[in-house]
C-alpha cells in the first residue's frame, strides 16, 4: 500500500503580530518582543508555575485578554476585586471555576525566590539556573558552572534583571500576603548522600526521603560528592551500587538508615 505524502508549508509570519518568522537554530520564532502571542505564552508559563489545580490555559488566556499580563497580578490581595471589575467591563460574569481558582490562589502563603525568578519569564531560565541566580541574589554561595552566560548575567542590584526582581519583591511586600523564601547557605558540615531504588514502604516518595535526611545533616548530591549511598537492597546490581563499591562509598539500605538515624 502506497503511503500518501502530505505537504506542509512552514508559516512565514507570526499569526499574532505578523512579524516575519526566523529560525533560532532549532525553532521557528517570532523576533518581536512586543508580540501579544509571546506575552500570552509567557503569562501562561508564569501562572502554571503556581501549580494551582483548576487554572487551565483557557482561563489564563481569558484573564490575559481582559487585561492581566503578569502572573504576579494573580497574587495581589485585590485580584478578586480587579478581576470582577474587568469581567463586568467586558460583560463576562464570574464563573464557578474562577471563584474556586481565586480561593486556591488565596491559600498560597509562600514562594521560593527561585520560583519568582522563573515566573519572570526570561528565556532559558529553568529551575537549576534560577536556584543559582537566587543564591547569588541572596548573597549565598552559588555555582554558575555549565550555565549559559546570557542566562545568569544581569541579575546584580544595579543591573536590569536585578532591578526588575527588586520591584517584584517590593510588590510582594506591599500588595500580597505571600512570603518569599530566600535561600540560605548550608552548614559546612552537611554531608552528601545519594540514593537508588525505591524507598517504599518506609517513605512514599524519594522526595519524602530527601526531606527526611536533612534532619540528620545530609543533602542529596550526585554520587561523586556523596559519603553514603542508600539503596533498597544490598544485592542490587545498579550502576550506582557498582560505582559506590569501587569508590569506597558507604552503602546502607533505607531500613538500616532509619534504624541508625531516628
Amino acid at each position: 500500500m502506497q503511503k500518501e505524502l502530505i505537504q506542509f508549508e512552514l508559516p512565514e509570519v507570526c499569526p499574532y503580530c505578523g512579524t516575519k518568522l526566523q529560525f533560532d537554530g532549532t525553532h521557528l520564532v517570532c523576533t518581536n518582543d512586543e508580540c501579544e502571542g509571546k506575552k500570552l505564552y509567557k503569562f501562561i508559563d508564569g501562572v502554571n508555575l503556581l501549580k494551582i489545580k483548576g487554572i487551565g490555559p483557557a482561563m489564563i488566556e481569558d484573564w490575559f485578554k481582559i487585561g492581566f499580563e503578569s502572573p504576579f497580578d494573580l497574587l495581589d490581595t485585590d485580584f478578586e476585586l480587579q478581576l470582577n471589575s474587568m469581567k463586568l467591563f467586558h460583560k463576562q460574569p464570574m464563573t464557578k471555576n474562577e471563584e474556586k481558582a481565586i480561593f486556591a490562589l488565596s491559600l498560597i502563603k509562600s514562594l521560593n525566590l527561585y520560583t519568582v525568578i522563573m515566573m519572570m519569564g526570561y528565556k532559558n531560565v529553568g529551575k537549576s539556573s534560577a536556584i543559582q541566580i537566587a543564591k547569588k541574589y541572596a548573597g549565598c554561595k552559588y555555582d554558575f558552572t555549565g550555565l549559559e552566560k546570557e542566562v545568569v548575567s544581569g541579575w546584580g542590584e544595579d543591573e536590569e534583571k536585578g532591578k526588575e526582581l527588586e520591584k517584584i519583591l517590593q510588590f510582594f511586600s506591599f500588595n500580597t500576603k505571600v512570603e518569599i523564601i530566600f535561600p540560605e547557605d548550608e552548614p559546612e558540615d552537611v554531608k552528601g548522600l545519594e540514593f537508588t531504588g525505591s524507598p517504599k514502604p518506609l517513605f512514599a516518595t524519594k522526595s519524602e526521603f530527601e526531606d527526611y535526611i536533612k534532619k540528620f545533616g545530609f543533602k542529596h548530591t550526585p554520587l561523586k560528592d556523596a559519603v553514603m549511598l542508600v539503596t533498597d537492597s544490598y544485592s542490587s546490581t545498579s550502576s550506582k551500587m557498582a560505582t559506590a563499591k569501587k569508590k569506597g562509598v558507604e552503602i546502607v539500605t533505607y531500613e538500616d538508615f532509619v534504624k541508625r538515624f531516628k
